[in-house]
């Protein structure tokens, strides 16, 4: 695994927040949360339930699950401003992986 994500994921690991952790590494908070994506991606995070709201991660599953997720726009189309393409990322690839989340349990 490349040093940058390993750095991403021993500070989120800190309970650090996506932008608090953009601010510390100097970088784009959507770099970060392309750094959390690979990671879940790859199993190292096992949970997106501090990252996206569950009323929110309901909204993109649906979404995904009438769409399709292999584009976002689409996606981000259907769902507003109110969210951002990296929560649409993030619980795509939670969906992926089948990561456990709040919505999912129920």
């Amino acid at each position: 695994m490349p040093a940058t994500l390993l750095e991403t994921l021993n500070l989120y690991q800190q309970n650090l927040r996506i932008g608090e952790i953009a601010e510390i590494r100097n970088m784009a908070i959507s770099t970060i949360a392309s750094h959390i994506e690979r990671l879940v991606l790859t199993g190292k995070i096992d949970s997106i339930d501090e990252l996206v709201k569950p009323e929110k991660k309901q909204s993109i599953q649906n979404a995904i699950a009438e769409i399709g997720g292999e584009f976002l726009s689409p996606i981000k189309e259907k769902l507003g401003e109110e969210y951002s393409y990296d929560e649409i990322r993030l619980v795509r690839a939670a969906m992926t992986v089948g990561v456990r989340t709040e919505v999912a349990m129920k």
